[in-house]
């Protein structure tokens, strides 16, 4: 037993040395977009933001001039009038724990990649820009006609759109030169990846090329359920907005791949990949607005193959048990509407995992805590596991995050 130990304080401390300064968001997370700018939700500054977002997006960098190509972020002078107090603030949440990403583009920031030189000058700009502020990652939120599928454009495996081809070479270029942990997300429009089942050309479908180019490099994608009109699912049937149906067979498609307009199967995306977004309230989007109840009643099915008895039907009647969390537009708009949609998710995603770990710590499902689980959790955390058989129980102290004090919660469970 001693030696177990003795092995087990090795696996920890080694840990420790080779991962100083990389953070890991947890397994179950929620994403909110941050305003820099003042709507109607009101300002918010970044300290004021509830514990329950595990990823604030920074919305947005944008081109420093219109359909441009060197991106630009600056602090809202009307928020930050000193833009060392958004520095501060943004190290505050990191310190937290949490994961702060630029967002880039937006509805009124459209990016242009034309040629080599656009490529470039993208590049060189955001890396400057997440050096600059230190951001943990970068978001995808690219909108209006940022990327266009050209005439004769038919294979996503291999595109050949000017604006599609340039920007996938630009993510590889940038994320390149940045470390291993530094996250890549998006947040396109259903339009523009699901819309691709029944028509691929233009904006629909157009950014499937670029989720295959990047898939291994893409940590997660969370499509707009929201200012949408209603969408064919893989069922053949076309489902409305705001309702449980929606949320299920749209999720679905990128769970068990799809047949694309014209022939071709896009692959499904590994189950940690795929969230999807909501409004946080009525005024925070055109339309999508829909209950939480409605989306509890989805995600019960999605995760927990739990069915309402709704129209769509599952591809995997068991459900997918890693689903990984939501998104919103924003965490301002949820503010405004009394924080109905982080409260409640975080209280869901927090029940669904404590009733479904028996014994925290044993991620390996074998009813007992032993050196087995502690390694499987430290390969986890590094990167090196994929996936635990018991996710759920790798949070042993129960603070929402899968991190080295677990490891320790786990070591000192197993000395007691």
């Amino acid at each position: 037993m001693i030696r177990k130990l003795i092995l087990i304080l090795i696996i920890t401390f080694v840990y420790m040395t080779a991962s100083e300064g990389i953070r890991n968001y947890p397994q179950r997370f929620l994403v909110g977009y941050w305003h820099n700018f003042i709507n109607g939700a009101g300002p918010l500054l970044l300290s004021e933001i509830p514990a329950e977002f595990d990823v604030i997006n920074i919305a947005f960098a944008e081109p420093s001039t219109p359909f441009g190509s060197s991106m630009s972020f600056i602090p809202d002078p009307a928020i930050y009038p000193n833009s060392q107090d958004f520095q501060n603030d943004l190290t505050l949440l990191q310190d937290s724990g949490r994961k702060i990403l630029i967002s880039i583009g937006g509805a009124n920031g459209p990016v242009h990649l034309n040629n080599d030189e656009d490529v470039q000058q993208f590049v060189s700009s955001m890396l400057s820009l997440i050096l600059l502020y230190n951001f943990d990652g970068l978001d995808i939120d690219l909108e209006g006609n940022s990327l266009y599928l050209e005439p004769g454009d038919t294979d996503f495996h291999n595109p050949t759109s000017p604006s599609i081809v340039n920007f996938i070479n630009a993510i590889i270029i940038l994320t390149d030169q940045l470390p291993e942990e530094f996250i890549l997300s998006a947040a396109p429009e259903t339009a523009h990846v699901q819309g691709g089942l029944s028509y691929y050309g233009t904006v629909w479908g157009v950014y499937l090329p670029v989720i295959h180019a990047l898939r291994d490099r893409l940590n997660y994608l969370h499509v707009q359920h929201y200012n949408t009109g209603s969408m064919v699912a893989i069922d053949g049937n076309s489902y409305q907005p705001s309702t449980a149906d929606f949320h299920v067979a749209m999720a679905d498609m990128l769970l068990s791949g799809f047949s694309v307009y014209g022939g071709l199967f896009f692959e499904p995306l590994r189950v940690e990949q795929v969230l999807f977004g909501l409004p946080a309230c009525p005024s925070a989007a055109g339309s999508g607005y829909t209950e939480p109840e409605i989306v509890i009643t989805a995600l019960d099915y999605l995760i927990q193959g739990i069915s309402f008895g709704g129209s769509y039907v599952l591809d995997n009647p068991a459900g997918y048990p890693e689903l990984p969390g939501l998104m919103t537009w924003s965490i301002n708009w949820d503010e405004y509407y009394d924080y109905e949609f982080s409260s409640t998710f975080a209280n869901y995603f927090a029940e669904l995992d404590n009733s479904t770990c028996e014994l925290s710590g044993d991620v390996n499902d074998d009813d007992t805590l032993n050196i087995l689980d502690i390694v499987s959790v430290v390969g986890f955390i590094m990167g090196s596991i994929s996936e635990l058989e018991m996710e759920a129980c790798a949070d042993c102290n129960s603070d929402s995050h899968v991190d080295i004090l677990d490891v320790i919660c786990m070591v000192n469970m197993l000395i007691d």
